[in-house]
């Protein structure tokens, strides 16, 4: 009796915590706001964002993309210049990436100075979508 009653409560708990980690774990897309907008070297030009419970990191190459995030929607991915449609901003401060096979992802909200560190990185690359 005494274990089933700790199974139990022990199974309630887990579910609690399980929809805490999916409800609260998982921040809505337009809440990321840049943090963080440098370049590492002449190569990678980093920008990081944060919410209120996780945080996420684009780094922008020469001839690729890496994001990475802190939540379970959130998964680490690489993406060629070549199998990117396109880099936009939505509503003019959102960074939004679309892949070629339909995959779109916003990132976050950034700052003026780093939309155009953004937007001249892939200049400087001949990069145009």
């Amino acid at each position: 009796m005494l274990a089933a009653q700790w199974r139990s409560w022990h199974l309630r708990h887990l579910s609690i915590a399980l929809f805490s980690l999916l409800a609260f774990g998982c921040s809505a897309e337009s809440e990321f706001t840049q943090t963080d907008c440098e370049y590492l070297n002449e190569d990678y030009l980093i920008v990081s964002f944060s919410s209120d419970s996780a945080s996420r990191t684009l780094s922008i190459g020469n001839s690729a993309l890496t994001f990475k995030g802190t939540t379970l929607k959130d998964m680490k991915w690489l993406a060629e210049y070549s199998d990117i449609q396109s880099v936009s901003f939505e509503n003019e401060v959102v960074l939004k990436i679309t892949l070629k096979s339909g995959f779109a992802k916003n990132i976050g909200e950034v700052s003026d100075s780093c939309k155009v560190l953004i937007n001249k990185h892939f200049e400087e690359r001949g990069v145009v979508w």
